[in-house]
């Protein structure tokens, strides 16, 4: 018993020897010790031959006093600081979400380790949450923190975790992080139109509304409606970083009431809107065409375009008919289309052929005094510049007071047209906006800026040479005109509100205070809501009035009058 006791008071030695100063033993800790004693005697003691395994210091060697043989320890000091995993793939994430991943040291040594930084490299990689330094690890202890990948952009991102501490091994340690960024589904987030009931024939303005920016290319919106009175266009686009779109419900005239519900859709996304249809029970008048739209209105190369007529209302017995034609012989149509009886529409199908350059096919429906245009832009499968405007006119401007206009230049064809310069010749005359040489993308534009800053009055003129690598216009020439005057009156005003017919342009008329009869002042319909007359004289009074003018030339009555003196 005596040597039992002796081999307990040993081990209690050892275990005490290996304790860690304060932190109580571990029995589960690496320096347990075993010891297998082949025989024993409690009286007369004698012993074989034990072996402790495994324990962190050199090899001991320790005699058991009675003990014909030794005690003896093994081991070595192999323990060290970890960081696990040693690499972290986060997988798919979209663009605009996040992912975490947990990443955890552990302190398999005898002593603290203490972490000096948790540097991170690499585009979308983050440690979260973790802005403290320095940290300590206590021996046998483990710290876990957070790894985000929030990607920014689409495609493959790779990075790395480095973790610097003190320890005498894996001091610096580096763990490879990774992952991809995806574009998810965009979901729609909203369908609403202005009016929710409408009484009658009329038109609905409406928006789409996406859950973020549409990705680079545009986003395509399937429209439908379930009331064949209400028309809507098949698609809608949005264009690349917009979050929404707007359109317009034609409705034509029903017998009873109905309900039409508007749907649009994208992926597996869709919304809704109710539009509440009631008779006009004030009228009698028979139905007229009401619109006439397209699928597309834009095509390149050769193709078909699903077109509708509508009427104001239900057709008659007999249907109703209506002629079509198109302004351009490389987009046909049926010679005519019947509405029949009863139904608020008809399809037709435009066959559209190819064409070497861009151009612009307009589609006429007509009935009676009824005529109704869509327009098409043709696109060649060719490099082809674009532009708004083939001369600029600047009218009447105040001397010293500059007044600018806008070219807007735009690649029309499907392959990249390259602009290599624009220049500008004339007196008072100058030029801003992009720079060139430029290279345009299929459907990409490009802004200059001409202002006519005129120092003396009189008229001036100049030219605008754009030269590109365009097949249809590789020269291109804008004139650009403009009168300087020492007065002018600036006019402007707001469309007509309540119109039946679409208005493309507007009179303006002035008389001298004092004088008989109004004057009409522009030479041809002015299309913009703004005009300046510099045919005036300082001291005296003027007044003035508008008429809008719609597509068969038909002049509305007079706005209000307004009355201006000059100083």
């Amino acid at each position: 018993m005596a040597v039992v006791n002796g081999v307990q008071a040993l081990l209690r030695s050892v275990r005490m020897a290996l304790k860690r100063p304060g932190a109580p033993y571990n029995k589960s800790a690496r320096f347990q010790v075993y010891l297998k004693l082949v025989s024993r005697k409690f009286m007369g003691v004698s012993c074989n031959p034990a072996t402790l395994f495994p324990a962190v210091f050199p090899a001991v060697a320790l005699a058991l006093s009675g003990c014909a043989s030794q005690l003896v320890l093994t081991g070595s000091n192999s323990v060290v600081f970890s960081v696990s995993p040693a690499s972290a793939a986060f997988g798919t994430v979209n663009v605009g979400q996040s992912a975490t991943m947990n990443i955890t040291l552990r302190n398999e040594t005898l002593s603290s380790v203490v972490i000096s930084q948790l540097g991170v490299s690499g585009q979308s990689f983050s440690v979260v949450g973790q802005n403290s330094f320095p940290i300590t690890v206590r021996s046998g202890e483990t710290f876990e923190f957070s790894v985000q990948f929030a990607p920014t952009a689409v495609g493959a991102a790779a990075g790395q975790l480095t973790v610097v501490s003190n320890a005498q091994t894996n001091s610096t340690t580096v763990v490879s992080l990774s992952g991809d960024g995806a574009m998810g589904a965009i979901p729609l987030s909203g369908l609403s139109c202005t009016s929710a009931s409408i009484t009658g024939a009329g038109s609905d303005a409406c928006t789409v509304t996406l859950g973020g920016p549409a990705p680079s290319g545009g986003a395509t919106i399937n429209l439908s409606s379930t009331n064949s009175s209400v028309a809507v266009p098949t698609t809608l686009a949005v264009p690349a970083g917009a979050t929404g779109a707007a359109f317009t419900a034609t409705v034509a005239t029903v017998t009873s009431p109905q309900t039409a519900t508007i749907t649009a859709s994208l992926g597996n996304s869709s919304k809704s809107f109710a539009l509440q249809l009631s008779p006009d029970a004030t009228s009698s008048t028979p139905a007229t065409l009401g619109a006439l739209t397209c699928a597309a209105r834009s095509m390149t190369g050769s193709g078909t375009d699903a077109c509708i007529v509508t009427l104001s209302g239900v057709a008659a017995n007999g249907g109703f008919d209506v002629n079509l034609s198109s302004s351009d012989p490389s987009v046909t149509v049926p010679v005519s289309v019947t509405v029949p009886a009863d139904a608020t529409s008809a399809s037709f199908t435009a066959m559209v052929a190819a064409v070497g350059s861009a151009q612009t096919a307009t589609l006429t429906a007509n009935s009676g005094n009824d005529s109704k245009t869509f327009a098409v832009q043709l696109n060649a499968s060719t490099t082809v510049l674009g532009l708004n405007a083939t001369s600029i006119s600047f009218g009447n401007v105040i001397l010293n007071s500059a007044a600018t206009q806008t070219v807007t230049l735009r690649s029309a064809g499907t392959v990249a047209v390259v602009v290599s310069s624009v220049t500008l010749s004339g007196a008072g005359f100058s030029l801003s906006g992009a720079a060139f040489p430029a290279t345009l993308a299929p459907g990409q534009t490009a802004s200059l800026d001409v202002q006519f800053d005129p120092s003396a009055t009189g008229t001036a003129s100049g030219l605008v040479t754009i030269v590109s690598t365009s097949i249809s216009n590789p020269v291109t020439v804008i004139t650009v005109s403009g009168t300087g005057v020492t007065s002018a009156v600036d006019l402007s005003w707001d469309a007509p509100t309540a119109s039946d017919d679409p208005v493309v342009g507007y009179n303006v008329y002035r008389e001298t205070s004092g004088g008989s009869s109004f004057q009409l002042l522009n030479s041809g319909i002015d299309s913009e809501m703004t005009y300046t007359d510099g045919a005036v004289q300082p001291g005296s009074t003027y007044e003035y009035y508008v008429t809008s003018v719609d597509s068969a030339g038909v002049e509305s009555v007079p706005s209000n009058t307004t009355i201006v003196a000059v100083p």
